[in-house]
């Protein structure tokens, strides 16, 4: 027995990771040196047992427990910067020794961390220098198209409309791609403008916007029926409520042939909006992948419709940060409803 243990010491200790195993009383089990390194402590701190009263990091200590009183799963991930380091630490429990152990893995990230903020300061650099230009760019695009600097003709238009959806399309992708910059910088929630707002009003917002869009979305928007009693007010940001709404509600409109339901209702606490095709569905195995970064299910439908894999999870973010949330059910050949909830607001009284 003695020799096994030995055996897990010295394997624990060649590890290129700092490894830190507590019993459920939070109590050092075993560790090597490395982690020591990471955690800015020394061997004399470690003999009471006791690791939390030599590192001074209260939140880890929160999440050690919440896996030990099950109040988390199994598995937990924090991320911390200590003396000029930034260490990841992955928590799971796990019988190293044939006991109920938690399990702590250290990771020095610093590198890797600085080479995601220079990647970040890129992108907000690139995203602001060239939204300018796009803008001029389909501002001239739109003046020459409509004929407002003088007549052209057919097979220019033509081509200038060609150049005009282009535009578009690739000033959406930087929208989303500043989103996306502000998600993974944590900057998205001092942006938000929350207050209390006509939910229907953003509905049909929506619709408009659809209806009048360039083909085939404006054709497919008249497939939309919307029901729900009115008035109904929620707290959130206009402008993300509405980016919310657009994106699940295109999704449903480009999968399915068939009609679609938006159906809304209110509670004393939340705002819930059901958005429902009868396409031909999710499977199961591919439901819980929707919601990641870039994802995009390989089908015939997918395919010919444009799209970067990035609205739904955009859409549920956002959906987060205002407290609300975004979640799916979907059957093979069955169809799909997105549901969407945001807080109540209660309504609005005039005098």
């Amino acid at each position: 027995m003695n020799s096994d243990i030995g055996d897990i010491d010295r394997f624990i200790e060649r590890l290129p990771v700092g490894i830190i195993i507590l019993d459920t009383a939070m109590q050092l089990v075993r560790y090597n040196d490395l982690a020591l390194q990471l955690l800015q402590i020394d061997f004399e701190d470690c003999l009471t047992d006791d690791l939390f009263k030599a590192v001074d990091l209260p939140f880890l200590r929160d999440a050690v427990a919440d896996i030990i009183e099950g109040k988390s799963l199994q598995q937990s991930h924090v991320k911390f910067d200590i003396a000029n380091r930034t260490v990841a630490c992955t928590i799971k429990t796990t019988p190293v020794t044939g006991n109920s152990e938690i399990i702590l893995i250290l990771e020095d990230i610093t590198n890797l961390s600085n080479i995601d903020k220079m990647k970040q300061e890129f992108i907000g650099t690139f995203l602001h220098k060239i939204r300018n230009p796009l803008s001029t760019l389909k501002t001239s695009l739109e003046l020459v198209t409509d004929k407002q600097l003088g007549l052209v003709s057919d097979s220019v238009k033509e081509i200038l409309e060609m150049g005009f959806h282009e535009v578009n399309r690739i000033a959406m992708l930087l929208n989303d791609m500043r989103d996306l910059y502000l998600i993974e910088t944590g900057l998205a929630s001092a942006n938000l403008a929350i207050e209390n707002i006509d939910l229907v009003a953003v509905i049909n917002s929506v619709n408009d916007d659809f209806l009048k869009s360039e083909p085939p979305m404006s054709e497919t928007a008249r497939r939309l029926s919307i029901t729900g009693d009115t008035p109904v007010f929620v707290n959130a940001d206009y402008e993300k409520t509405k980016m919310i709404i657009a994106n699940v509600l295109k999704n449903a409109l480009q999968y399915s042939d068939e009609n679609v339901e938006l159906i809304y209702s209110a509670d004393e606490d939340c705002v819930t909006i059901q958005i429902r095709d009868h396409g031909t569905g999710i499977a199961e195995e591919i439901l819980p992948q929707i919601f990641t970064r870039y994802f995009r299910e390989d089908t015939s439908a997918t395919r010919k419709n444009e799209g970067n894999g990035l609205g739904l999870f955009i859409a549920k973010s956002y959906a987060e940060l205002m407290n609300g949330s975004l979640f799916c059910e979907s059957k093979v050949n069955a169809g799909t409803s997105f549901f969407i909830t945001l807080p109540s607001g209660g309504a609005v009284r005039n005098g």
